[in-house]
Parts: C-alpha cells; sequence; structure tokens
C-alpha cells in the first residue's frame, strides 16, 4: 500500500518584541499516510517538534463529515459516504483560533475541502485537495479519469475565485501532477514529468489557472526535489501555494524535508515545509470586539433596594452579580507517548545506520517498528478506556448521574453534530457577521404576520405573585433546562430564589397586578437557537 497525501500549516503568527507586535513566520508541513493510530502518535510528536499550528491530511481512508476537537486540536474531516479511498482532514491548533470562528465547506467530498477559520487576527482560507490519481487502464478509463480531474479544477478554480483579498490564502495538497515552470507562478525547481499529450493538456489548464488566481507554487523555486518515491520511480506532485503578496523568499526555501515518521513505509511522500509571513493590517479589517457589559449594569443591591426595579436590568444583575460559568467535568488525558515514539525512533535509526544491511533485515526491521508502534496506540487506547470505566464506576458510587453520562458518552458517543455554516449563492462560506443577518432576515419572514390589537388586559390577583409563590415556582424549575444568552441559570435562580423572590414580587405587582395591567416588553424577547435537520 502506497502512502497518501497531506499536509500541515504552523503558523507563529505574532508575537511581542520589545512592547511592539512584529510579524513571525509560520510553517507549512504536508504530510501523507493512511490515518492510523500508531501513526498518528508519531505524528503528535512531530508536531509538538515542528511547533506546527495547523495541518491538512489527506486520504484518510474515512467515511464520516464532521467537525470536532480532540488533543488541543480544532477538526474538520471530509469523507465520501460508503467509500474508503478519499477523506481530507485539517487540523488547527485550538490555542490559534476559536471555533466559533470555524466555517467549512465540502466542495467536492473527499476531494477538496475549504475552511476558513481566524488565527489570532488573520482570516485564513485553506484549501485542501486530493486529485483522483491517474489509471493505467484502456483509453475508457483514462478518459473517464481525465473527466473526473476535470471536474476538480474547474471546482477548484470557482472556489479562488471568491476568496476576500483579505484572507490570508493557502492552497495545499496532492496535485497528483507535475506543474511546469510559469514566470510567477512556478519556478524551475520542478522535477517534469511525462510528455504525453493528455498530460500536457491538463498540465496548461492547471497552470493557467494558478496565473489567473496570482498563485505561487513555493516549493518549486529551490533545486528539484521530489515529493512522492516508489521501487518503480520518483515524482514532484505534491505542492503548497499562496499569493503573491505572502510568497516572499523565506515563504519560497519550501522543500520536502526526512522525517522518522512511520519509518515502516518503504515508500510514498515525504512531508513539504514552507515559512509562511503573517499579512495582518488592522486598519484595512474590521473586528467587532466584545462589549464590557459590567461597565453599564448597575449592582443588584442598588435594583433590589428600588421600589419599582427594571426586569431588564434586574436579569443583568442576576447573571453578573451571582451567575457562575458551569464547571466543565475534567475529562482525562490520553497518555503521553513521546519518550516512548522517541525511544522507537532511536532503536530504528541506530540499527539503520549499522554498515551494509541486508535488504531482509531491513524489512524485518521496519516490521519490528511498525509492530512496535501498534502495540504503544493499543496500550494507549487500553489504558484511557480502564480509566474512563473507573470515573463511570466512581460517578455511579456517589450519585453524580450528570458526570456518570458525560463519560458514557465519551466510551460511547451519540451520532456528529454537524456545526451550521451558510453558504452565500455563489456556493461560498459565509462570515459570522453575514450568517446573523441571513438568519435575522429569514426568520423576520417566518414569523412575520398582520399587525394586531391585543386586547385590554384585566388585573391579576395580587396573592397570585406573593414573596413565597415566586420562591415555590423557582424550586420548581428543572436545573438542565437551556435559558437565553442574556438570562442566568436555573440553578442560579434556584440557589437565591430567597433573595430575588421579594424583586420578582414588585415587578409583577407593577406590572400584572396594577389598574392598567400590561406585559413588559423584555417578557416578549427570546433568543432563536438554529438546530440543522439531518441531510440539509
Amino acid at each position: 500500500m502506497s502512502l497518501n497525501c497531506a499536509g500541515h500549516l504552523r503558523a507563529w503568527l505574532l508575537e511581542e518584541v520589545e512592547g511592539s507586535l512584529v510579524d513571525q513566520p509560520g510553517h507549512i508541513v504536508r504530510w501523507a499516510e493512511q490515518l492510523a493510530s500508531s501513526l498518528w502518535s508519531e505524528l503528535s510528536v512531530e508536531e509538538k517538534h515542528s511547533e506546527i499550528g495547523v495541518f491538512i491530511l489527506v486520504e484518510t481512508h474515512w467515511s464520516f463529515t464532521n467537525d470536532y476537537q480532540s488533543e488541543g486540536w480544532l477538526l474538520v474531516h471530509s469523507g465520501v459516504p460508503g467509500k474508503k479511498g478519499a477523506g481530507i482532514l485539517v487540523g488547527i491548533r485550538s490555542d490559534l483560533a476559536d471555533r466559533q470562528d470555524l466555517k467549512w465547506h465540502e466542495v467536492e467530498p473527499g476531494r477538496l475541502l475549504h475552511v476558513r477559520c481566524r488565527i489570532r487576527k488573520q482570516q485564513y482560507d485553506l484549501l485542501a485537495v486530493y486529485q483522483h490519481a491517474l489509471t493505467r487502464g484502456d483509453k475508457e478509463q483514462q478518459a473517464e479519469t481525465m473527466k473526473k480531474c476535470g471536474s476538480i479544477w474547474k471546482k477548484m478554480d470557482k472556489t479562488l475565485s471568491g476568496f476576500p483579498f483579505r484572507s490570508a490564502l493557502v492552497l495545499a495538497g496532492d496535485f497528483n501532477m507535475v506543474l511546469s515552470p510559469l514566470t510567477d507562478v512556478s519556478g524551475k525547481g520542478i522535477k517534469l514529468g511525462s510528455d504525453l499529450e493528455w498530460l500536457r493538456t491538463e498540465r496548461a489548464e492547471v497552470m493557467s489557472i494558478l496565473q489567473a488566481r496570482k498563485l505561487v507554487a513555493l516549493n518549486t523555486w529551490g533545486k528539484p526535489a521530489i515529493t512522492y518515491h516508489h521501487p518503480n520511480g520518483e515524482s514532484q506532485i505534491d505542492y503548497i501555494m499562496t499569493r503573491r503578496q505572502t510568497a516572499d523568499l523565506e515563504a519560497r526555501k519550501c522543500s520536502p524535508v526526512k522525517t522518522p515518521l512511520a519509518g515502516w513505509r518503504s515508500a510514498g511522500h515525504l512531508p513539504v515545509i514552507a515559512s509562511l509571513k503573517l499579512n495582518w493590517k488592522p486598519w484595512q479589517q474590521h473586528l467587532t470586539g466584545r462589549s464590557d457589559s459590567s461597565a453599564i449594569t448597575p449592582s443588584l443591591e442598588t435594583i433590589i433596594s428600588e421600589v419599582a426595579p427594571d426586569l431588564q436590568q434586574f436579569q443583568q444583575a442576576v447573571k453578573h452579580n451571582l451567575d457562575e460559568k458551569p464547571r466543565k467535568i475534567a475529562m482525562p488525558q490520553p497518555r503521553v507517548m513521546d519518550s516512548e515514539v522517541e525511544q522507537i525512533w532511536s532503536q530504528s535509526g541506530a540499527v539503520l545506520e549499522r554498515a551494509l544491511l541486508q535488504p531482509s533485515d531491513l524489512e524485518t526491521q521496519r516490521r519490528e517498528r511498525k509492530r512496535a508502534m501498534r502495540k504503544l496506540a493499543r496500550q494507549r487506547r487500553r489504558d484511557a478506556l480502564k480509566e474512563m470505566l473507573g470515573l463511570i464506576g466512581q460517578a455511579q458510587d456517589a450519585g453524580n448521574a450528570h458526570a456518570q453520562y458525560q463519560f458514557i458518552r465519551k466510551v460511547c458517543p451519540k451520532a456528529f453534530r454537524r456545526k451550521i455554516c451558510l453558504k452565500t449563492e455563489s456556493g461560498g462560506v459565509m462570515s459570522n457577521e453575514a450568517e446573523c443577518d441571513a438568519l435575522a432576515a429569514y426568520a423576520k419572514t417566518l414569523f412575520d404576520d398582520k399587525d394586531f390589537t391585543p386586547p385590554e388586559l384585566l388585573p391579576l390577583p395580587m396573592e397570585w405573585f406573593t414573596s413565597e409563590s415566586w420562591q415555590a415556582a423557582l424550586g420548581k424549575l428543572n436545573v438542565h433546562k437551556a435559558v437565553p444568552k442574556f438570562s442566568a441559570s436555573v440553578q442560579c435562580w434556584k440557589q437565591h430564589a430567597h433573595v430575588l423572590a421579594p424583586t420578582l414580587q414588585r415587578i409583577a405587582h407593577s406590572a400584572l397586578c396594577d389598574g392598567k395591567p400590561y406585559v413588559p416588553d423584555f417578557w416578549t424577547r427570546v433568543q432563536l437557537a438554529w438546530l440543522p435537520k439531518p441531510g440539509d
């Protein structure tokens, strides 16, 4: 089985030096491999050594599609349902980006994935591509393959055309073709490929796309260096590209590197590393900051002492002064295996350095290394499962059903919950602001109705809203019920019912029990939670 293609983006981005922010180079590393737990163990160690910030991994052989978070990474995967031959995984280090800003779009499932994120304050558009491999069949099979390849190139071109210029663009993946030297697009550091007519036609089409989008293939400006090796041949088919504005001299030093990753393989793709400079211009981007509600929210003591307290200010004061952020249950982290992985690497390197090893000895060493890595990965999974089962038992003995359920979900997770990612009419990914505008416009049409005159209200008995009645009503609430973003949690209202009930009594008497009762406008406000339906 041959190695597959992938990629990693490493970004140091901004660093404060002598009180000022300066641009620091980042790195892109691309790697190809079937994603197994033993390889992930090695990959985690290599990422720490290389300080990788973002990676792209293609042909994972996974068929699901979703985004999730694991071991310090924000991950987005695109797969082909029912098929195991494709798959693209994009990972972003969770300390560099906010999951709320993560947007993604499957341009072609398992073949072309667009991920948009904001790393620190720079918007990034990451486009990962895995092109169909050429077949050695008859002319009909070749024509069918080229038709599929042409569809990928067209979709790639259309996607690139929709990216805003303010975004930092990275295009990386296994192109399964060899580029040709072209001014401002690719240099002479290319190991030229086949000169067949149908391959020349495809090459010319791709080069014209790159030239029109003003992209630069970074790993073509040094000495020709292969990215794929096999006993029957070698080629340069993996590329990292970015816009001309960010393709400086440092970025064009991009080249393949040797790594101990998956050392048991005798053929496959080499990692490619490049340095990218962050090019953030704050005067050209508008970022909406979060307002500090504590500066305008009056104290709870002040509102409680008022004769006619305002309901909205009362809710804000309760949330700000009494509500506590829910404590997330601490989940056990997988055992760190860096030392064990590095020890296997060291032992394998010592064997390879021995003089004049026979081919059979090399093959035996590769099998032993693969066996050792798989054994280490199995032990890690076994230890994690035992620890989780122990925590489930402890939560059950303590009567903590909530914690027990959370631990069980880790062992037996539910179906994937896909994040809402709205798209523009052209198929591009919307920004957070554009999504809010679109949902607001849709809600306006959904809930719009004819104006009507509400009937006059009759005063309600004051004994219905006594302090004791409020305490009893708050005590019956279910603590697991969701509340609007601007309100305190149900647990907070239940816990402090004896303090808050007298104020609620005065508000209710003033609004509902007076000679001219009315429903406060604040009571009519709701917060909509949009839930995607399966298949949408």
